[in-house]
């Protein structure tokens, strides 16, 4: 029987050579309310004159729940069976040996799975297709739905572990290739018949149509290249804004929770000083657009640091440096030395090690008085991820950890898990993505104490977390799954809302039945959360990681889930006459290689090499708002943005322009200048004391009166007008503003003192009407 764990031994399958079985990939995406549901189809031929065995090596979701596995062939349908893995295993080998064809689905790492087709005979097509379902993420009041298209090349550290030591194509047998026959459709249906607003993709130019239900997104081109993960941005559902709990009974009867709602910060809430180390991948991948992008970030995130704070820079690489010695207290004068320090920070520091200045920092933090804080900025994929995340978990009592990761394929899992197991938070910045919303909202956060929910209750029943119970942000939606022990038989008597506790407050979510359809999801899903924290204990040594084993297998067979010990397995039980002869060719999928998404792309070694810029170069700006089933009425004078995108459009590209429903819009105009951009130009001009100087950004927006030279030479009434066009113009992006306007409004009364109030009307006076 072959090993599970074997690497794929294969010939190299290349467009010149031998054929490549797969035909093409179609993802389906369903959203509705606190979850998506992905089906994706795989369509396989062999067109050579043996029985082929295909294999393909490709990602999903971080968090996905795989439910479903069925193939079509030959006009019969295939059910897929849970097995534990080496019995999965033990059933396909069976079955090829006995000529029958055989189908496995089996996950290589917690984003990364393989399907196998065996005994393809010739001629013969088959589709497989898995399901999964997805808890939707909100980030920002934004919902952000992400499909994985490429499993992208991880970098192998200096003395890695054996289990880590082995590149992608040594491990799987997975060659790369600049160009694949195969390509991809997508399409996401998102539901709410109350209407879907502000849909945008920034990997991706698509069309957007307006449906019954809500809004349908679909790729533009009939096949896109699967080098870039898809992302589709939108404004949330009405669900997340206002909280809910769903009730639904699990395989075993048990009565299972998910609750998702948006705590806010309670009144006269204080921030503690700031100890954080910001931590900068400086690798060759980093070369270019990302490592300008993060340096920008970090200039923004040291410009909301405030008095009392301390904080120092790494850099890492092969090898990893210290800007200071040790954290130095903020003021204009170490943000003035830090900024000088940035600006020739440069991607030339060799591979990504991560490990090596994570433990270093870690270390030197569980030596001082008082918990600190560190935050990483990487386009890392590791193969010993596994290492790092457990080391920020030894030391989540010493420090929380934040992590931006950038760029087309950084690893989901070592992004999300760092922070999840050290109670930080995660940001995923996609090329075309603006890094300013996420910055300032991630500055928000490092302010926050950590708050973790000391139980919940429906009713006097408490609530069991599938996860731990979870770490809460305030004005950010969190989602999590529980089981409610002793529920009774009839699921509507449980009550009407769960009651949450914290140590910093209490929150009621009212509480309902999962309709009808949703309470598999919500079965899985919480099986799936459940299932988190045993995977990261399975490499444990001795019996901790032998029980870690055993409670994944058991859980995971219960509720027909994907894990990293059971696999999908079915068979094509076949006549004696039709059954194949010997052992079948090996032929493994090439991968395309990894999109940065500015014309380049990078192979295992993190080499560049150039692709077709206009591939792409296309951007989908959003559809304004979708209102009962159609979109708003607009016009030139009432959105000027749209005005801006349909002129353009007469030389960009834009077609099928209409607001009538089912209208399709293809957007290929470049974004207009926005409110966005000119806010965040205007807070990279606070000075690190909250005052702001006179610069020819203000002279712009204020448009109408100019103060005069004697004026404008006035910090404190520079700084007035900076808060009066915040507080006018820019009153809609207040949850962006908000922590620099406060450091502003404290550096404003604290310099003029009594005259603070008439400094502030003479400001709204020059600046005039929003």
């Amino acid at each position: 029987m072959a090993q599970p764990t074997a690497p794929l031994h294969a010939q190299l399958t290349t467009l010149k050579g031998a054929q490549v079985a797969l035909q093409g990939v179609e993802i389906t995406v369903d959203v509705h309310a606190t979850s998506s549901r992905v089906r994706v189809r795989q369509r396989y031929i062999n067109r050579e004159e043996t029985p082929i065995e295909a294999s393909y090596l490709f990602p999903l979701e971080d968090e996905a729940a795989v439910v479903g596995f069925r193939i079509e062939t030959d006009g019969r349908v295939l059910e897929g069976e849970v097995q534990e893995r080496e019995e999965a295993f033990g059933t396909y080998d069976d079955a090829q040996l006995d000529g029958h064809g055989a189908y496995l689905l089996d996950q290589e790492r917690p984003n990364a799975f393989t399907a196998r087709v065996g005994n393809l005979k010739p001629g013969q097509e088959a589709t497989v297709e898995l399901s999964y379902v997805s808890t939707l993420r909100v980030e920002g009041g934004r919902a952000r739905l992400l499909i994985p298209t490429v499993v992208a090349p991880r970098y192998v550290p200096a003395g890695a572990a054996a289990q880590d030591g082995m590149s992608e194509e040594e491990r799987w047998g997975a060659p790369r290739a600049a160009e694949v026959p195969y390509g991809l459709s997508l399409r996401v249906r998102v539901s709410a018949p109350e209407g879907v607003s502000g849909l945008e993709s920034p990997s991706h130019a698509v069309r957007l149509s307006l449906t019954p239900a809500g809004a349908e997104a679909s790729l533009s081109s009939e096949r896109a290249a699967l080098d870039r993960d898809f992302v589709l941005l939108f404004d949330a559902l009405p669900a997340h804004a206002a909280g809910e709990a769903v009730v639904a009974r699990g395989p075993r009867g048990e009565a299972l929770l998910a609750c998702t709602f948006t705590p806010r910060a309670p009144e006269g809430a204080a921030a503690a000083p700031l100890d954080v180390t910001f931590v900068l991948d400086c690798s060759g991948s980093m070369d270019g657009a990302p490592i300008e992008e993060a340096k920008r970030a970090l200039g923004l995130l040291w410009r909301t640091l405030a008095e009392g704070d301390r904080f120092n820079l790494c850099c890492f690489g092969s090898t990893h440096k210290l800007m200071w010695p040790a954290p130095r207290s903020f003021s204009q004068e170490t943000l003035t030395a830090a900024l000088a320090y940035l600006k020739a920070v440069d991607a030339n520091l060799g591979g990504t090690e991560l490990l090596a200045p994570m433990r270093a920092l870690l270390e030197t933090q569980a030596s001082q008085e008082r918990a600190g804080t560190l935050l990483l900025i990487t386009d890392g994929q590791l193969s010993n991820e596994s290492a790092v995340v457990a080391l920020c978990e030894r030391h989540r009592a010493h420090a929380r950890v934040f992590t931006f990761g950038v760029g087309a394929g950084v690893s989901e899992t070592l992004v999300r898990e760092m922070a999840r197991v050290s109670g930080g938070a995660a940001e995923l910045i996609f090329k075309g993505e603006r890094v300013e919303p996420k910055v300032l909202r991630a500055a928000k956060q490092l302010r926050q104490p950590s708050v973790q929910l000391k139980d919940a209750k429906v009713g006097r029943r408490a609530l069991r977390f599938a996860d731990g119970a979870p770490r809460l942000f305030y004005g950010e939606s969190v989602t999590f799954y529980a089981e409610l022990p002793n529920a009774p038989d009839d699921l509507a008597a449980v009550g009407d809302s769960v009651v949450l506790r914290a140590e910093q407050g209490e929150w009621r979510l009212p509480l309902s039945a999962a309709p009808a359809g949703a309470e598999r999801p919500v079965a899985a899903l919480w099986a799936r959360a459940a299932l988190r924290p045993l995977e990261r204990a399975v490499g444990a040594q001795g019996k901790a990681g032998e029980g870690a084993r055993e409670q994944v297998r058991a859980l995971a067979l219960a509720y027909g889930l994907m894990s990293s010990q059971t696999s999908f397995v079915a068979v094509e039980t076949r006549a004696e006459g039709e059954r194949a002869e010997g052992a079948p060719a090996p032929r493994v999928v090439p991968l395309m290689r990894l999109s940065d998404h500015a014309g380049a792309s990078r192979d295992a070694g993190h080499a560049r090499a150039s692709a077709p810029a206009a591939m792409f170069s296309l951007y989908s700006p959003p559809v304004a708002a979708f209102k009962q089933h159609r979109p708003a009425p607009r016009s030139a004078k009432s959105d000027p943005s749209i005005f801006h995108y349909f002129v353009s459009g007469i030389s960009t590209g834009v077609v099928n322009k209409s607001d009538s429903e089912g209208a399709d819009w293809l957007l290929y105009s470049k974004r207009p200048e926005s409110a966005e951009e000119q806010l965040f130009t205007l807070l990279a001009l606070q000075r690190a004391d909250g005052r702001f100087e006179w610069d020819e950004l203000l002279g712009r927006l204020l448009r109408g009166a100019q103060p005069s030279a004697a004026e404008r030479a006035d910090e404190l009434r520079v700084t007035a007008l900076v808060l009066a066009l915040l507080r006018g113009r820019f009153a809609a992006l207040a949850d962006l503003w908000e922590l620099p306007g406060r450091k502003a409004t404290a550096a404003l009364d604290a310099g003029a003192g009594a005259a603070a109030e008439s400094l502030r009307l003479w400001a709204e006076g020059v600046v005039g009407a929003p």
